[in-house]
């Protein structure tokens, strides 16, 4: 299995109305899928040798992501056609609803499954979206990147990578979308069930700052119970029909008898069907 060491580029979190402003210094929009980052290294010279990883542990996407064999052994042949030995990319794993839509809550359920029997008998499929190149042949464009036998290239410019990546993935996998500076907003992300987008300069390295807003709405839901932790007291909420939604955290006086029953305003992640994203609480309103 791969040795390496990586801590991905973790984009810097920026309000929106901050988006123009780095439009106009040049930077590029890209779609932010609700998906798992994860690195995809592919080496023709093992057997040949597929593996995914994150910051935090390796897989064997044979094994986990079964699925994903037609893919890998499609960009196996274009490697071989190319003469690539070794590749890494950078991307996310994500799940279509039946809209082909992003679907982050079967994506969750689908990470969590290890019996082989099943992740085969599962309906939710994963794919992978490429949004980056990390590694060819050895050469690293990452500094925050280290695989076995590797050298660091680290000055390679968002163009070049990208113009690699389209070439590698020809007829095989769709790059991240980008996308053009009217359709840059809130609602864009809620149609299309994005977490939201990701600014970066074309003309600088891996290494630099991106710059991600995230779709993020307020709603009001009631509360339907008080729950007294030792860490802290969390407010089960309900929306307008009725639906369990999850918790949040609350940090006021505890009143049970005052709370129950009462609105409150939520800021949270878009989309909610399986319960509430990073919810933090607004307000409780009167």
């Amino acid at each position: 299995m791969l040795n390496y060491i990586w801590k991905p580029n973790k984009p810097k979190i920026i309000p929106w109305e901050d988006v123009e402003k780095y439009l106009n210094k040049g930077y590029i929009a890209e779609e932010k899928r609700d998906g798992a980052r994860m690195a995809l290294h592919l080496d023709s010279k093992k057997i040949p040798e597929s593996v995914m990883f994150n910051k935090y542990r390796t897989y064997d996407p044979l094994r986990k992501f079964p699925e994903l064999k037609g893919v890998i052994d499609k960009l196996l042949s274009n490697m071989e056609q190319q003469k690539i030995k070794t590749l890494t990319l950078d991307g996310e794993l994500i799940v279509l609803d039946s809209s082909d839509k992003d679907d982050f809550w079967q994506l969750n359920g689908r990470l969590h499954l290890e019996n082989p029997m099943k992740i085969k008998m599962s309906t939710s499929k994963v794919t992978y979206v490429p949004f980056d190149v990390l590694e060819i042949d050895g050469a690293t464009f990452h500094s925050r990147l280290q695989l076995e036998d590797s050298t660091s290239e680290p000055d390679h410019d968002l163009y070049w990578r990208r113009e690699q990546l389209q070439s590698i993935c020809a007829n095989v996998l769709t790059p991240v979308k980008r996308v053009k500076k009217d359709v840059i907003d809130i609602d864009y992300c809620i149609d299309n069930n994005l977490e939201g987008f990701v600014l970066k300069n074309p003309e600088e390295s891996y290494n630099k700052t991106w710059y991600k807003v995230k779709a993020v709405v307020e709603s009001n839901f009631n509360v339907v119970s008080v729950e007294e932790k030792k860490q802290n007291t969390v407010l089960q909420l309900q929306d307008e029909d009725g639906n369990d939604v999850g918790g949040v955290v609350y940090y006021g006086d505890i009143d049970s008898d005052r709370l129950i029953g009462k609105s409150v305003e939520v800021r949270h992640m878009r989309g909610n069907t399986e319960g509430l994203r990073f919810p933090v609480l607004n307000k409780v309103l009167k």
